[in-house]
This record gives C-alpha cells, structure tokens and sequence, in this order.
C-alpha cells in the first residue's frame, strides 16, 4: 500500500506540499518540483521590484492585467513597494492612458505606453572618514498598458521636442474589428481560460501592437548620477 500511495503521489504531486516548501523556504537547486507562481500573492504582480532590486537603468512594464477601469491597481502597488522597500522613485504620467470616448461613441486609449524616470536614492561611507554620502542614479521606465488605440491620437500626447511615435499605423483591423463586437477586450476577464482562435489572435496582435511601440521608446544607457 506504501508503495502504491509514494507511485501515486509521485505521478500526481499533492500541489499543497510544494506551496508549503515555498512558505518555508525548504526549497533548493535540488528540489525536485518547485511552486511557480505570477507573483501576485507577494504584492508585486508585474515583477519590477526585482529590477529595482538590481538598480535596472532601463526598465520596461508590460501591464496587460484585466483592468477596465484603468485603476493601474497592481502597478500603483509595485510604485509603493518600490519607494518602501528600495527607497526608489517613479516618476510617470499615467493620464495619456486613459481611455477617451470619440465622436461616434467608441471608447479608445491616446496612447498604450508611456515612458517615465526612475530615481535611485543612495548611500554609501567612506571607509576612511566614514562620513556618508547620499546621491541619486536615475534610469528609465516604459510602462505598456493594455489598451486600444488609433496613433492618430497618439502622436498629440507626443512632446515636439522627443521622438516621432515609432509606429504610425493604426491598430491592426482585426483587431480592431475584435473590440468594436467585444467592447471588454482586451480587459475580459482572466475567468476565461480557453480563448478561441479568434480570441488568442486578437490578444496577440495587440501586444505586438504594442510592443512595437513601446520599442521605439527604449534608451539602453547607463545610470545618470545627480
């Protein structure tokens, strides 16, 4: 019978042990089945502050949660850890996301990414004197948001002095025709867990939407020191 029960759990692990180990921390390299979850329970479901952690100069948030009253609730919540946990600022304007209505009545963002600062407040002694110095490092954010937008509205949230949008195509027409027969895309809710082949391409064809866009606006430089 022992036999049977160590066969049968082994075929199917009793998932409640592993979530167990986690709370524990009785994990290791040698674990032979570890928990892997979306980092939602730890307050940080869109994983920044593992790259605030790291003191990342470039950082970029894909924010495709279902949210469809744009409330930013799991990025406002990565924003507060970041500030009490790594004593890090993000400075970001979120406006330019909100969804607005047009003259025919449907509901478009201006914009699906927008790019904001972070600021590294430091410290460090002097081994000598061991006075303290504090200053501050600061990169960039790009934060995508899962939304439907047209670019020709775009490129009016755009300061003359920064870049062009780096697209200037609209949404794909699939996609578009998607949204107008499903007004709760792309924020349907994550109940639905078996997407039709429309449904999967039409979530696809956006994030590439809007990655491209979000591509453009990438910097890869070094931490700037104030």
């Amino acid at each position: 019978l022992q036999y049977r029960w160590s066969k049968l759990t082994h075929k199917y692990p009793f998932w409640l042990i592993y979530i167990w180990r986690e709370l524990t921390g009785n994990l290791s390299a040698n674990t032979p089945r570890v928990n892997v979850s979306d980092g939602g329970h730890t307050g940080d479901n869109l994983g920044l502050l593992p790259l605030i952690q790291r003191r990342c100069s470039t950082i970029v948030i894909a924010d495709f949660e279902a949210d469809s009253a744009y409330s930013f609730e799991s990025f406002g919540q990565a924003i507060r850890l970041a500030k009490s946990i790594y004593n890090a600022d993000i400075n970001i304007d979120l406006m330019k996301l909100m969804p607005q209505k047009n003259d025919a009545g449907e509901i478009y963002s201006p914009a699906s990414v927008v790019e904001g600062s972070v600021t590294y407040n430091l410290s460090e002694t002097d081994p000598k004197t061991g006075k303290v110095r504090f200053y501050k490092k600061t990169g960039q954010i790009v934060y995508m948001k899962s939304s439907i937008n047209l670019l020709k509205g775009a490129a009016e949230v755009y300061d003359e002095d920064a870049a062009p949008p780096p697209i200037s195509e609209p949404a794909p027409v699939m996609v578009l025709n998607y949204f107008k027969k499903n007004p709760q895309f792309p924020h349907q809710s994550t109940a639905d867990q078996y997407f039709d082949e429309v449904q999967f391409e039409a979530y696809r064809m956006l994030g590439e939407h809007i990655g491209r866009q979000a591509a453009g606006r990438v910097k890869f430089a070094a931490l700037q020191e104030d």
